[in-house]
C-alpha cells in the first residue's frame, strides 16, 4: 500500500496495515510527519509528490494499492496521475474534496472511504478517536446496514472489509459496490459501534503522536 501523505490519519491506517502483515509506504514532504511515521516504525519517505525521483525512489513491485490522502486536491490528482500505470484504475484512491463532499452528485471513481468524508473531517476524527475498530459481518444487508448508521454519526467512518483469508479491500466512496459474505470483518475508524447494533470482535488503538 502507497500512501500519500504522512498526517495522523495516514498513520493510524499505515499502522494498522503494518499490524496485519501489508508492506507500507508512506511519502510525505514535511519532515516532521516521515519522523513521526519512522518513530512507529514505518516505511515513510520524505519526497514532493512533483518529483520525478518518486517513483525510482518506491520499491513498487509488492506494492498493489495507491491511497492519496493529503489536504491538497490537486497533490492528490496528480498523484493518481503519476502512479496510474502502476495501479491502474481500480487501485488508486483518494479522498475526496470538500466541493465533492458537499455535490452528492459529484462522486468521483476513485473517492476514497466515503463520499461525505474529506481529508479535514478523517483528520479531526483520527484525533478525536485515534482508534481503528473490526466488526464481523454475518451478511451483505447487515454491512449495507453499518454504512448507513456511519453516514449519519459523523464519528464513524468505514476504511476496509476483510474478507475469510484475511485479505483487505479498500472500501470506496461508492461503498454499495463491496461483496460481503459471512465472517468478514468491516474495519472503521472513530467509535465503537454500539454492541445492539452488533458485536465487536477486535480492537486496535494506535498510540498516535499528533501533528
Amino acid at each position: 500500500m502507497l500512501i500519500i501523505g504522512a498526517s495522523t490519519i495516514s498513520r493510524l491506517i499505515a499502522s494498522y496495515l503494518k499490524k496485519n502483515k501489508r508492506h507500507v509506504v508512506l511519502v510525505d514532504s514535511n519532515g516532521a510527519n516521515i519522523r513521526k511515521a519512522r518513530e512507529l516504525g514505518l516505511d515513510a519517505i520524505q519526497e514532493n509528490v512533483y518529483s520525478d525521483d518518486l517513483i525510482n525512489n518506491i520499491e513498487l513491485s509488492d506494492v498493489g494499492y495507491l491511497m492519496a490522502m493529503t489536504g491538497n486536491t490537486e497533490v492528490n490528482l496528480n498523484a493518481i496521475e503519476k502512479f496510474r500505470k502502476h495501479f491502474g484504475e481500480n487501485g488508486s484512491f483518494r479522498v475526496v474534496s470538500s466541493d465533492e463532499m458537499y455535490d452528492p452528485e459529484n462522486n468521483p471513481k476513485e473517492g476514497l472511504f466515503s463520499q461525505t468524508d474529506d481529508y479535514i473531517k478523517l483528520t479531526n476524527l483520527a484525533r478525536k478517536y485515534p482508534s481503528i475498530h473490526e466488526i464481523e459481518l454475518n451478511s451483505k444487508e447487515h454491512y449495507d446496514g453499518l454504512i448507513e448508521i456511519s453516514k449519519t454519526d459523523p464519528d464513524i467512518i468505514p476504511l476496509f472489509v476483510k474478507n475469510n483469508e484475511g485479505e483487505l479491500s479498500i472500501i470506496p466512496s461508492n461503498s454499495t459496490e463491496v461483496e460481503i459474505e459471512e465472517g468478514y470483518l468491516m474495519v472503521y475508524l472513530g467509535k465503537q459501534i454500539e454492541p445492539g447494533d452488533s458485536e465487536e470482535k477486535e480492537n486496535i488503538e494506535e498510540n498516535i503522536e499528533q501533528d
